[in-house]
This record gives C-alpha cells, structure tokens and sequence, in this order.
C-alpha cells in the first residue's frame, strides 16, 4: 500500500512539473507576444503575418489556418492590439512569476497561482460558454489540471512542513 502511494506521488509530482514547466513556457510565449503587440504599429502585425505566410499561401491559396490568421490580423484596430498587449505582457509575467516561486517551493504561491489560474479559468470560461471550440476546450481542461496538481503539490508540501516542527 505505501509502495502504490509513493508511486502515485511520484507520478503526480512528474506531471506537476510538467505543467508548471509548460506554464513558464506558456508564460514566455505570452511575454513575447505581448512584447511584439506593444512595439509593433497596428499596420506592420498584418506586414508580419502576410511575411509568415506567404510561402504557405503561395503554395496552397485555400490553407485555412494561414487565410484564418492572415484575414484575423487585417481586422485588429490599435485599441484591440493596445488590449492584447497589456493583457498578454501582464498574464506572461504573472505566469512565469508564479511558476518560478511555485517551483522553489515557497508555500504562499501556491494559493496565488490557483488564484490567478481560476480566474483565467472563469475568462476561457466565459469565452467558451460564448462560442465553444475544441481548442479552449483543451485550455480549461489542461488549467483544471493544473489547479488541482498544484493543490496536491501544497497539501504535500505542507503536510512535510508540518510534520518537520
């Protein structure tokens, strides 16, 4: 019985890894986009998604993905990018803060990153319940999971804590 319970740990300690390390990634992606949206003018993020695009379009005119994103970007106003900006430079930093202090073990993030996880959960949510894809089906399921491994990984840690005075 203790065998099969340090094998779980191990295994549900594997995945919390996993996923704090995927949301530093994430977190990244987001800075970086976020970096992008603020130093870029409105007209020059069409100039760069058309630059992205343009073999694949020259290659194949009716790929969706690249007509989706190229016809996306010629609709973004400068109050839409300033939005996008904020949203992904605040939501990146936040992310990649959170999982740095989670990942040395300080036991106050723990609760601020399941906070700050819910409610980007409530947003995608919101945004699902609006107009459901697959794709924001996969967010909320993989930020459910990873509320519920960082609550493991605090009871756990907390209970070593403890059980240490």
């Amino acid at each position: 019985m203790i065998k099969k319970k340090a094998r779980l740990y191990k295994v549900l300690h594997g995945l919390f890894d996993i996923t704090i390390i995927s949301k530093s990634l994430e977190g990244l992606a987001e800075l970086f986009a976020g970096l992008i949206l603020w130093f870029n003018p409105t007209g020059s993020i069409v100039g760069l998604v058309g630059w992205l695009f343009w073999r694949e379009l020259a290659e194949d005119p009716s790929d969706f993905i690249a007509n989706y994103l190229t016809n996306l970007s010629s609709h973004i106003s400068f109050k839409v990018q300033f939005f996008l900006a904020v949203y992904f430079l605040l939501q990146g930093s936040a992310k990649i803060v959170l999982s740095a202090a989670v990942y040395r073990g300080w036991l106050w993030s723990y609760r601020w990153y399941e906070l700050f996880l819910a409610i980007i959960l409530t947003y995608q949510a919101y945004h699902w319940l609006i107009r459901p894809t697959w794709w924001l089906a996969g967010f909320i399921i993989f930020d459910c999971l990873a509320i519920w491994l960082i609550e493991m990984e605090y009871r756990k840690r907390l209970l070593n804590k403890i059980s240490s005075l």
